[in-house]
């Protein structure tokens, strides 16, 4: 599997340059005691994490895939994936490819009646924080209300595992985004008893994922331009695509009802040395010998950025049978107080009214603070 498909000619070694550390060996045995035989559905399966998340769960051995993305190009692309990993590699793998929005309730109960899976993998969502800066209201309606609709489907049609897939930016969140991820796992808290196994799990950036900074970097390296870079000191945790599928995949084994798992995988990589290591392995094949001359730029955070980022808020960890997987002791929130803001939250999203909309995601996640300015 191609990690980075944008970047040609990448080594292993290439790889783990630009990680700033070797790659992990995600056991696929252990993997397979997740998902062998089973059905998994992957919502938002055409993204990068999803697209990731299907070779991996195809490669542990489930007997059926059920794919959902709203995008019908992204599902166009990994439908053809699919289809060349069962004339190939996975001749026994039973999929489905469907075009539809977690933010319709009654499709996505009525797809889950139908398909019933063993383990849903909930990684549809925005997720680039100035996009959602820009357009708060469907951020808000896919990545609270869609969860929040996925998790009742699942939980009218007896779907008994759900994990949804969170991120760093969930943490004390000054970005859109953060925050509506963070009300995410909220609800997914929430939503969780003995009987549903409803869990999350963050972890940081996929390399070379779309709209990625490397993606970014490599398209401004092939026009000679220099690559931006937002702070000296702007700093991110990175992991590759099959390191990301894998733990994911383990997480899911691994997860209780209400569990907030965090993926530990190695310290943050400073953007600035990401961008010079890229420089040196690609700009000359990349601008047929000619380097960006500044090689790099410094500019600006943008709205809701930070410096770098962080995987927990300081809460007790208690380690997995995973040394990069560990579970968070939150302190527990009413349940009851946060499906009733959820609920509001919907209401108010409907109204297509900015300011009340935001107002009751902060109730629902009071530690978001929007920032304009470096933290």
């Amino acid at each position: 599997m191609n990690e980075l498909a944008g970047v040609p000619g990448l080594t292993t070694t290439d790889l783990e340059k630009l990680l700033g550390r070797p790659l992990l060996d995600v056991d696929i045995q252990k993997q397979r005691q997740v998902v062998a035989g089973r059905t998994v559905l992957i919502t938002g399966a055409g993204g990068s994490v999803g697209t990731h998340l299907v070779r991996g769960v195809a490669a542990a051995g489930a007997s059926r895939i059920v794919m959902l993305d709203s995008s019908e190009r992204a599902l166009f692309w990994i439908d053809e994936t699919v289809r060349q990993l069962v004339g190939t590699k996975t001749p026994d793998l039973a999929y489905r490819s469907v075009l539809g929005t977690v933010c319709d309730s009654l499709f996505v109960e009525e797809l889950l009646n139908e398909e019933r899976p063993d383990l849903l993998l909930h990684a549809a969502a925005c997720k680039h924080v100035d996009m959602v800066e820009r357009n708060p209201l469907e951020g808000i309606r896919t990545n609270v209300i869609g969860t929040g609709h996925v998790l009742r489907a699942a939980r009218a049609t007896g779907v008994g595992r759900v994990l949804l897939i969170s991120t760093d930016k969930a943490v004390r969140p000054c970005s859109l985004m953060g925050a509506t991820k963070r009300a995410a796992e909220l609800v997914v808290r929430a939503s969780a008893d003995p009987e549903h196994q409803y869990a999350s799990v963050r972890f940081g950036n996929v390399l070379g994922s779309s709209g990625s900074v490397l993606q970014v970097f490599v398209r401004r390296l092939r026009a000679c331009q220099p690559l931006e870079i937002r702070h000296p000191e702007a700093s991110r945790y990175f992991l590759a695509g099959s390191e990301a599928a894998g733990l994911l995949i383990l997480a899911a084994g691994l997860a209780a009802a209400g569990d907030l798992l965090v993926m530990e995988t190695g310290p943050q990589r400073r953007i600035q040395d990401l961008a010079t290591d890229l420089i040196h392995m690609q700009g000359a094949a990349l601008t047929g010998g000619a380097v960006p001359s500044p090689a790099t730029r410094i500019t600006a955070l943008r709205p809701g950025e930070r410096i770098d980022e962080r995987l927990s808020d300081g809460e007790p960890q208690v380690v997995t049978e995973h040394p990069c997987i560990v579970r968070l002791r939150e302190v527990a929130r009413d349940p009851h107080e946060i499906r009733s803001l959820a609920d509001a939250l919907a209401t108010a999203c409907d109204t297509r009214r900015v300011t009340p909309t935001l107002k009751i995601l902060r109730r629902l996640v009071p530690e978001y603070r929007a920032s304009r300015a470096p933290l």
